[in-house]
């Protein structure tokens, strides 16, 4: 897992970047390696207007056969209201948003590389076994 602190716009560039890279390491079609970097970087620009800071989390994700990229980004805003989201909702495949009674909020969301594509996922197999395979 890799970890980002974003509190300004080149932030969510470097962000954004080890997110495409991931991607087409994974083997993600340049369409989804776009959705994804897209969707990171928008979120950490939505997420850095309302909070001071945003913490991203960034890694492979293997369930069930499936291999994808998780991106977890937390933040604490300064503002009430909820981030929109629903413009990601088109871009990725789960999308969860959890808040705590904290004022933080947890935005959670997933890319899975489609079925034609999963059937070896070294990157996953690595994050699985701690880099032992």
């Amino acid at each position: 897992m890799e970890t980002f602190l974003i509190t300004k716009p080149s932030d969510a560039i470097q962000a954004r970047e080890r997110a495409r890279e991931m991607a087409k390491n994974l083997g993600f079609g340049l369409v989804d390696q776009t959705k994804l970097a897209f969707a990171v970087s928008e979120m950490a620009l939505k997420l850095i207007a309302i909070a001071d800071v945003c913490r991203m989390n960034i890694d492979y994700f293997l369930k069930e056969e499936k291999a994808g990229i998780e991106v977890s980004m937390y933040e604490r805003h300064r503002m009430a209201g909820p981030v929109d989201t629903q413009w990601a909702a088109q871009l990725v495949d789960d999308l969860d948003v959890s808040h705590n009674r904290f004022d933080e909020t947890r935005i959670t969301f997933r890319k899975w590389r489609k079925a034609t594509e999963s059937n070896d996922c070294a990157p996953c197999k690595a994050t699985a076994t701690g880099g032992k395979e």
